[in-house]
């Protein structure tokens, strides 16, 4: 699927998963936010999007995933996806660092996780990817047409082009002192890449949801 339906085709998770891209709305306009808030609020959310990949390949079903292949893929998955974020992360933290947010540290998660509204606004992340996790994989037929080794490979081409996007956007905010057009600009780009990722993904599988769930 190469673009995004209409409106009035989308379920309630990609509604969802507007609405949690859309929570830094209030960050930037009621606390304050500059660029760097705006980067590591979408960098958490490819921690989010990691956690759930490794309960997809834990849920894969044993005729397909054996279970000694998942005790092998899991961690390998883990350590993996985990060195991507930590270099995104690093890499935010060298050009966030211009900035008084972390202006003693290059990279630091208790620090992060201190800006003001990003934690029930990550909360939100979480509930959009878990509602999408249960009306699609548990309820809509991902499951059954899943393996451990595509759960392992799904998340990376939609977190490498949120990546590609949030860093190129990100960096050209805060060189350019970060304008509030061009924030709200970047929050609207990454917004229409996830839908299309979440589109994409969703299809590629094959799967008929209830559309009473979704």
């Amino acid at each position: 699927m190469s673009r995004v339906p209409h409106p009035r085709d989308w379920k309630l998770s990609a509604w969802l998963l507007v609405g949690a891209n859309l929570t830094p709305i209030y960050g930037i306009f009621a606390l304050g936010w500059s660029a760097g808030p705006l980067l590591w609020f979408y960098w958490l959310e490819s921690l989010v999007i990691g956690g759930f990949t490794v309960l997809r390949m834990a849920l894969a079903p044993a005729s397909s995933s054996p279970a000694a292949l998942k005790l092998f893929l899991i961690p390998f998955f883990a350590v993996h996806y985990g060195m991507f974020c930590f270099v995104h992360g690093v890499f935010l933290g060298l050009i966030t660092n211009r900035g008084p947010e972390f202006s003693s540290k290059m990279f630091d998660l208790t620090a992060i996780m201190q800006i003001p509204g990003l934690a029930w606004m990550l909360l939100a992340l979480v509930l959009s990817h878990f509602w999408s996790f249960v009306a699609h994989y548990l309820r809509g037929g991902e499951r059954e047409r899943a393996t451990v080794q595509m759960e392992m490979v799904r998340p990376y081409g939609r977190v490498l082009v949120m990546h590609l996007t949030v860093m190129l956007g990100g960096a050209a905010l805060i060189f350019l002192d970060a304008p509030l057009v061009a924030a709200l600009g970047l929050l609207s780009l990454k917004t229409v890449v996830d839908l299309r990722a979440h589109f994409r993904s969703h299809a590629a599988l094959g799967a008929q949801p209830d559309a009473s769930i979704i």
